[in-house]
């Protein structure tokens, strides 16, 4: 029986969309791990596409279903029995709603 996750507060429940990784107009294939990083090696801030799977009741104006873009580093990673991305993050790092 699998554990339903039901969030509190203006907590918000995401799973990351999974991106696949680049190939070039040469066939270069770069993984997505190397496209977000500066000169340096440095990951850059960007956000992850999310969806919606639940959300706690003071986070106003997100709804179930729909996909979010969230910053990169926000949130709490869940463990879960099949290969995803789920996050528990704070409705104030859900940056945008993709419609």
């Amino acid at each position: 029986m699998e554990a339903v996750v039901q969030p509190l507060g203006d907590q918000v429940l995401v799973q990351e969309i999974q991106v696949e990784n680049e190939t070039t107009a040469g066939g270069i294939v770069i993984p997505v791990s190397a496209a977000n990083r500066t000169d340096a090696g440095q990951p850059l801030g960007y956000a992850r596409r999310c969806n919606v799977l639940a959300v706690g009741l003071e986070a106003a104006g997100i709804e179930e279903g729909a996909v979010a873009l969230v910053r990169s580093r926000a949130g709490a990673k869940l463990q879960t029995d099949r290969d995803v991305h789920v996050f528990l993050v704070d409705a104030k790092d859900v940056l945008a709603l993709v419609r």
